[in-house]
């Protein structure tokens, strides 16, 4: 009794909402009634401890609330006769305010002809994630748009990342660097040492080091580089690798130079930038200088702010507001406000960036403040997202018209093949070699046609009549596939040599025409007189371990790694390509060759990329010209 005590209290405080009915009738799924919920699930839906229901949330004849009847009663009682658990999966429920919450349910089989629904409310993660993905669209944002030089490099020196600033910087594309040995390219060699030390140094502390060296451009010139570099480790605390922020200083350290041999120079800097900035007595907090650009911004002239207090100017809404600024910006080092909104003499607002450090020129403290006016930007970046949704928008536009499109061109095309071959029929031996060469080119010109629909159908259907996610397995699949093959198998004289695929979730129909397409390809790009060669071979790609509960809400501790991921390499003994055509050969209608030389539409591997995309995967290749090519397909086990 105390073992069974215990589970009930912990049962009914557990932090998910439990719920059991019992199906009187085993054979009536009309005769489910609730008999138990715990405390969670009467706090989630609304019902009194009593087990009575709002009637705002279940009519008394009905036993299920309204978000689990995503599953029908005959379902639930299914689970009952068989035995069997199910995933509910996420649930969205718009409660009495309308607010949509998510839930995540399992619905369970419990003894004496009851089944129980365990379900949590997932709303707060799910918001979570939502902000962590646009975080990270953010970020991806800043890395391609800062004008600072972003880059990776491996042990080996290696480079495996470099960003658009890197290029306007040293002047290599990305294309000419990735793989590339990092020292050859932008380290003089009499500076060589001296980065293998600092690089030596990451790596045996596992640090960041900020250091100043000259660097070299790909076309000859040294510039001077200010480096940010710091230790990659992995989950086991091994070094991998080294990233590095850099910015070119040349212009700076000259600018420094000056500034030490000219204090007019100095002025004629502050009063060119092309920011805002504002210097005050840190005691004081008086404005003691603001350049023309602070000026222009602001619309003040230097007697109206001169000796003024931010206060007094009406810079910020409130005087509390910039009073505490102040007081912060005197007491903190530096002080930084990513978003600021500064009001002009006539009454505008602007978004600014604000950044400010204090340091000491003589006996005086001051706090320099740099303001850069991001009104524009943040408006640019405002309207991109706009753009964004239009094109998406524009996209499923287009690709419902194309399928529109291909069905009205069906019936107009059956018709000319239709006649075209009575004519061939009926009239062959009546027509001159010229006639019978005109009849053969529009059948032929037919036939193109209608692989071209038929294709552009395909590629349409991926999404517009995807079939739902199932168990799958890909042997099966591929051997179907060479089942189908087998006459072009037998007349290329073609060798596919096969391994044990695994199975995953997955769409079958589309798996079938992603293996058909990839396979076909190898048989069809094979070098004339050479029988194709295809080896097809699988990797499984592991994940972390993971902690997980049981139905029973036990604890269940995994502490081996688990496969999330399965890739799948076809590589052949073809013509191959040039890698510089990589992004090319998966778009729509793009073709390597002439119709004359292999047939197709070009469609193919454009179907197997969206394939692919709609099942949360990537497909790339690797060639080299006259040497074969390995397409590589990387898909999860499990459907998210």
């Amino acid at each position: 009794m105390v073992g069974h005590h215990l589970f009930a209290e912990l049962v009914e405080h557990i932090p998910l909402g439990l719920m059991i009915w019992h199906l009187d009738n085993i054979n009536d799924a009309d005769t489910f009634r609730l008999v138990a919920a715990n405390h969670q699930a009467q706090r989630i839906l609304g019902f009194s401890s009593d087990l009575g229901w709002t009637k705002s949330l279940v009519p008394e004849r009905d036993p299920f609330p309204a978000f689990l009847k995503i599953e029908s009663p005959e379902g639930y009682a299914e689970i009952v006769r068989s035995g069997v658990s199910k995933d509910l999966g996420e649930i969205r429920y718009r409660n009495e305010q309308l607010i949509e919450k998510v839930f995540l349910a399992k619905a369970f089989p419990v003894p004496h002809q009851q089944v129980g629904v365990i379900f949590e409310d997932i709303s707060d993660r799910k918001q979570t994630e939502e902000a962590l993905r646009q975080l990270e669209r953010k970020l991806l944002f800043h890395l391609q748009q800062t004008p600072l030089a972003v880059i990776e490099w491996n042990l080996d020196f290696e480079i495996v990342e470099w960003n658009p600033g890197a290029e306007k910087i040293f002047l290599y594309k990305r294309r000419e660097v990735l793989g590339k040995p990092i020292k050859a390219l932008i380290v003089p060699s009499l500076l060589q040492p001296e980065f293998q030390r600092v690089w030596q140094t990451l790596i045996d502390l596992k640090t960041s080091i900020t250091s100043t060296s000259q660097n070299i451009t790909a076309d000859g010139r040294l510039i001077v580089c200010e480096w940010h570099s710091t230790s990659l480790v992995d989950v086991d605390s091994n070094v991998i690798g080294v990233f590095s922020i850099v910015q070119d200083i040349t212009d700076r350290q000259q600018a420094e130079a000056a500034l030490l041999a000219s204090a007019i120079r100095y002025r004629q800097l502050f009063e060119a930038s092309q920011d805002g900035v504002l210097i005050l007595d840190a005691d004081t907090g008086e404005i003691t200088q603001a350049n023309p650009f602070l000026l222009n911004l602001l619309g003040y002239s230097h007697s109206e702010l001169l000796g003024k207090k931010l206060w007094e100017i009406g810079v910020l809404e409130q005087e509390e507001t910039v009073q505490a600024i102040v007081q912060r910006l005197c007491e903190a080092d530096s002080l930084r406000f990513k978003d600021l909104s500064l009001r002009t003499k006539d009454g505008q607002y602007l978004d600014v960036e604000f950044v400010s450090s204090t340091y000491s020129t003589g006996n005086q403290r001051v706090i320099q403040c740099n303001i850069r006016d991001v009104t524009h930007r943040k408006r640019s970046e405002a309207e991109l997202r706009q753009f964004a949704k239009r094109l998406e928008q524009s996209n499923q536009e287009l690709q419902d018209f194309a399928s529109v499109a291909s069905h009205d061109l069906q019936e107009p095309l059956r018709k000319i093949q239709t006649f075209g071959d009575r004519l061939q029929a009926k009239y062959a031996d009546t027509l001159s070699d010229e006639g019978l060469d005109y009849l053969r080119r529009m059948q032929n010109a037919a036939h193109r046609m209608q692989t071209l629909i038929n294709d552009l159908l395909t590629f349409s259907r991926i999404t517009t009549e995807a079939k739902p996610f199932v168990q799958v397995n890909l042997t099966n699949i591929l051997h179907d596939v060479l089942s189908d093959l087998e006459i072009t198998i037998q007349q290329t004289s073609a060798c596919i040599a096969i391994t044990e695929l695994p199975t995953i979730e997955a769409d079958p129909t589309q798996m079938r025409q992603l293996f058909q397409n990839l396979i076909s390809n190898a048989i069809k790009f094979h070098k004339p007189n050479i029988p194709p060669q295809i080896k097809l071979s699988s990797f499984l790609l592991f994940s972390f371990p993971s902690v997980r509960a049981d139905a029973n809400f036990e604890i269940l501790a995994d502490s081996s790694p688990h496969a999330a991921q399965c890739q799948i390499q076809f590589t052949d003994n073809g013509i191959g390509f040039d890698e510089t055509y990589l992004d090319r050969i998966f778009t729509m209608f793009q073709r390597l060759h002439g119709r004359s030389e292999f047939e197709g539409t070009g469609m193919g591997l454009a179907i197997c990329r969206k394939i692919v995309e709609r099942h949360g995967g990537q497909i790339t290749a690797r060639s080299t010209l006259g040497q074969g090519t390995t397409f590589t397909v990387t898909l999860p086990i499990v459907q998210q």
